[in-house]
């Protein structure tokens, strides 16, 4: 509830409320502005680092095959193969329930 506006009305004055209502308008307009800039800085910061992190580790997951300390595909026995497909078709159907 806004107090004062009756003293304001009998002096006047009352083209002071509407000057301070929008100051502070202009001012929350203003900060908000700029809170949605660095908000839009910062995500974008994060952003490009999470990138880097996936290149970096891509670079050093092919480093590693290529000089044979990692092994991108290793060969599976054929009963191995059908163990994993079931366990996977089973993930699937849980996750669909």
């Amino acid at each position: 509830m806004i107090t004062g506006y009756e003293t304001l009305y009998y002096f006047g004055n009352k083209k002071i409320l509407n000057f301070q209502v929008r100051e502070a308008s202009k001012i929350r307009k203003e900060s908000k502005i700029a809170y949605t800039k660095e908000n839009s800085v910062v995500n974008s910061m994060i952003a490009m680092l999470s990138v880097l992190a996936q290149i970096l580790i891509m670079a050093a997951t092919g480093y590693f095959a290529y000089i044979g300390s990692v092994y991108l595909l290793e060969p599976l026995h054929p009963q191995l193969v059908l163990k994993k497909m079931y366990s996977v078709l089973f993930l699937i159907l849980i996750s669909i329930y």
